[in-house]
């Protein structure tokens, strides 16, 4: 499998990797638990670091920044394609089930089995990513008067998530909605077909017809096309009575631009995605005397910060029998947008840096 392009072993980690390539039996029980136990030893090092160079650009996008977390993508390669080379040489049928999905998972490395056949395609990958979530922060829908609304947070007035939550307009909508699209969607969208074939590329050489068969091979069962579509035909009933009755509310406030015969549009359905639809409950309420529970307005009231609706939500977490967040959370965390001028990707995001400590 190897090329030209081969990564060069990722300092002691792959080297001492690469001794198990002289020393394995396929089938050996005691050798195939110790090359399990190292991997599991140092793999979370290997994804610390890559983690935090990806949150230093997440939470401060500069070209800089980018290219520390490429490098740092590259780096971790070296492990892991190694890892993904010594795991395969054990014979994995030979092993007990929970072995054999150990395996499974240090074989299954994604965008990295690039890296196995040529480096420059893995590092072109990675940078695509690295842009196209930089635009995604970065991207601004400018007003004529020279105004620029990026997409959340900011100002609570001054920002395309609040029109796209509160805007009773059509054509600010639209404005909103399309805009925001022609800037990131342009931008992102031949980063995206070159993103495609790669990833595309890298799931070849893993055995998979495309990503998508990749992915769904997360789920362990060749079932998974049919439970879907089961599931999506058992709530069919009830989504139409849903989808009909939502959209003729929503005619109610944009008349023409709703057709009641038609699919919803995506730009009056409360956020950028048209996904939750919770900002619209004011249009679609179908009881307005009933008691209200959205908790908004008293939180307002009592001047909450968003820090404190996390002490909230992790006391109620804690008081159901979970464990505290850690105090590297607390520390550490981005919780509201900094105001020093720094270009970040304002978009919620649970990161887990793989040390068992750290997560934000």
């Amino acid at each position: 499998m190897a090329s030209s392009h081969r990564l060069q072993p990722f300092h002691l980690f792959a080297l001492f990797l690469h001794l198990f390539v002289v020393t394995l039996a396929s089938s050996n029980v005691e050798e195939v638990n110790a090359f399990l136990a190292y991997y599991d030893q140092h793999v979370s090092d290997i994804y610390f670091s890559q983690a935090t160079a990806q949150w230093n650009y997440y939470t401060n996008i500069t070209d800089e920044n980018s290219q520390k977390a490429v490098d740092a993508d590259v780096a971790a390669s070296g492990f892991i394609i190694d890892a993904y080379v010594n795991a395969s040489r054990f014979d994995a049928a030979s092993f007990s089930a929970d072995i054999q999905r150990q395996l499974k998972f240090i074989k299954d490395v994604q965008n990295y089995a690039l890296a196995v056949e040529d480096e420059d395609k893995f590092r072109t990958l990675t940078d695509i990513i690295a842009k196209m979530n930089g635009n995604y922060g970065a991207g601004e829908v400018c007003k004529t008067n020279g105004e620029c609304l990026a997409l959340e947070p900011g100002n609570d007035d001054v920002r395309l998530e609040k029109i796209m939550a509160t805007s009773k307009d059509w054509d600010e909508r639209v404005w909103a909605w399309k805009g925001w699209r022609d800037e990131v969607g342009r931008a992102n969208r031949p980063l995206y077909i070159d993103y495609v074939d790669l990833k595309n590329e890298a799931a070849n050489i893993l055995g998979f017809s495309d990503t998508g068969e990749q992915w769904r091979a997360h789920y362990e069962t060749d079932t998974i096309v049919d439970d879907a579509k089961a599931l999506y035909e058992e709530i069919l009933p009830l989504y139409k009575q849903l989808h009909a009755y939502v959209r003729r509310r929503l005619k109610k406030v944009y008349g023409d631009n709703v057709d009641l015969k038609s699919a919803l549009p995506s730009n009056i359905l409360g956020d950028m995605w048209g996904r939750f639809w919770g900002e619209i409950y004011d249009v679609v309420e179908p009881y307005s005397d009933a008691t209200s529970v959205d908790v908004t307005p008293e939180l307002i009231e009592q001047g909450y910060t968003a820090l404190e609706m996390f002490n909230v939500s992790d006391s109620f977490f804690v008081s159901l029998g979970l464990q505290p967040m850690p105090e590297p959370f607390w520390a550490k965390s981005m919780i509201t947008k900094p105001t020093d001028g720094r270009t970040v990707v304002c978009h919620p995001t649970a990161w887990d840096f793989s040390n068992r400590i750290d997560f934000r």
